[in-house]
């Protein structure tokens, strides 16, 4: 199993190929090509360093991106789509291809039943909403209409990117051990990133938002009350809360 580059390395690359590199343009590179090498070598070969010059990359004649994804079906819900027992197949792309994940609220009991699967490769999931979701558009060759998509619905699609992001980001560089994603069962309340250091005493509650200004620390701290009253053993922890933006990257 060939891993992805560790953010932090992903960060010396690109400081390397683009000195005066932005935190949009780390998580442009973080968000289309999932820190593999092979699509990270791509973009830093054409002097791709910007989420324009990326896109300009990724959907233009011949890019060998477009053809990537077509080997691998990972839809979730796929057992009423297809008719069959997926479970299997779902073992198998979680755990021997890291492709999908079982996602539950952090803490939850394994057989829980309040959980669902999704791609947990961030090229992947590029690849599925911008690539086979549009692949008329490839067929035609529409490129300028492709990279216009791409670039209209960049702020909202990475937004899973950043929180992907720094879960890895938190698990190269501080002592947190749990972490994950907490919602209740009517999905009415989510935390993005939840993060507990247990030999410390102390856990850590933040929202992931790109733009700052959408923060709010009253409606976090509501959030995390619900978290208590659904696993009261956490209260005794140290508790922490904030948010992280592009300028924690």
């Amino acid at each position: 199993m060939l891993r992805p580059f560790k953010v932090s390395l992903l960060k010396q690359i690109l400081s390397e190929n683009s000195p005066g590199y932005s935190a949009d343009d780390l998580l442009a590179l973080w968000t289309v090509t999932g820190g593999v090498a092979r699509y990270v070598n791509m973009m830093m070969n054409a002097k791709a360093f910007t989420r324009e010059a990326m896109v300009n990359v990724i959907f233009s004649p011949g890019s060998s991106y477009l053809s990537e994804g077509r080997a691998t079906t990972t839809t979730a819900e796929m057992k009423n789509l297809l008719g069959v027992d997926v479970n299997g197949y779902l073992t198998k792309l979680e755990d021997q291809y890291q492709l999908v994940s079982k996602k539950q609220p952090i803490f939850d009991k394994p057989t829980g039943k309040n959980c669902h699967y999704e791609i947990d490769d961030c090229f992947f999931r590029y690849w599925f909403r911008f690539v086979f979701k549009y692949r008329g558009y490839i067929e035609l060759e529409r490129y300028d209409q492709l990279r216009q998509i791409a670039l209209r619905d960049f702020d909202v699609f990475s937004g899973y990117a950043l929180e992907r992001y720094f879960h890895w980001k938190f698990a190269e560089t501080t002592s947190y051990v749990n972490m994950g994603a907490w919602w209740d069962r009517k999905g009415s309340e989510e935390i993005d990133l939840v993060c507990e250091d247990e030999l410390g005493g102390e856990m850590a509650f933040y929202e992931v938002k790109r733009d700052p200004r959408r923060y709010s620390k009253e409606k976090l701290l509501v959030k995390v009350e619900a978290f208590l009253a659904k696993n009261p053993s956490k209260r005794q922890l140290r508790h922490t809360i904030g948010l992280l933006s592009l300028a924690d990257m």
